[in-house]
């Protein structure tokens, strides 16, 4: 016998009947059941790593958050950055803080969706094309409502875009949730 097939059989696992017959529902063919279970475990390991992360970044934004609230070092926290840990916005314009480096898949709206969108304004704005907030809506999709007010809400406090006809276009046709969009930045309308 050679030395993998005693390493093999020694791993062995002894499973009841009825936790093979919940494995079989996972075997690809020529799977044994070690195989299985190996899967399974590395699958699982990933979505612990996932959860690890996701409790990392809920702690750097209570702390982010705490630091903009607290008098004394509120003012080393932008408005624009504040909001966009607030609202889970990946901070796209804030490249040039590490605070949430490594953290870009975990925001609701991650890097990829904000540049997507931010890329598309960004084109049009230069060649002094101005969208309506629902001209916006029907090219991104109305289920992207909620998203598309975040990042733009996000935009406007870190000042992006600043030529008043982007958002006097932007705001001469919006849904009421998109009200306060271009407002004042006020501590109290975060919530952590």
């Amino acid at each position: 016998m050679s030395r993998t097939s005693i390493k093999e059989r020694d791993s062995t696992i002894k499973l009841p009947i009825s936790t093979k017959r919940r494995l079989d529902e996972f075997k690809e063919h020529g799977d044994t059941y070690n195989h299985v279970i190996k899967r399974l475990l590395k699958i699982n390991l990933m979505e612990m790593n996932k959860m690890t992360n996701k409790q990392a970044y809920n702690l750097q934004k209570f702390l982010i958050l705490q630091a903009k609230f607290n008098p004394e070092t509120s003012n080393k926290i932008s408005d624009g950055y504040a909001y966009a840990w607030a609202n889970d916005v990946y901070p796209f314009f804030h490249d040039n803080q590490d605070w949430h480096v490594g953290f870009e898949n975990v925001f609701k709206i991650n890097k990829d969706k904000i540049s997507n969108i931010v890329s598309f304004i960004n084109e049009r704005y230069i060649n002094n094309k101005f969208y309506t907030f629902y001209e916006l809506e029907d090219r991104f999709g109305l289920e992207n409502r909620v998203a598309l007010i975040d990042i733009l809400r996000y935009t406007y406090l870190s000042r992006r875009f600043t030529k008043d006809i982007f958002w006097k276009n932007l705001m001469s046709d919006y849904p009421a949730e998109a009200g306060l969009l271009i407002s004042e930045f006020d501590l109290s309308n975060l919530d952590f």
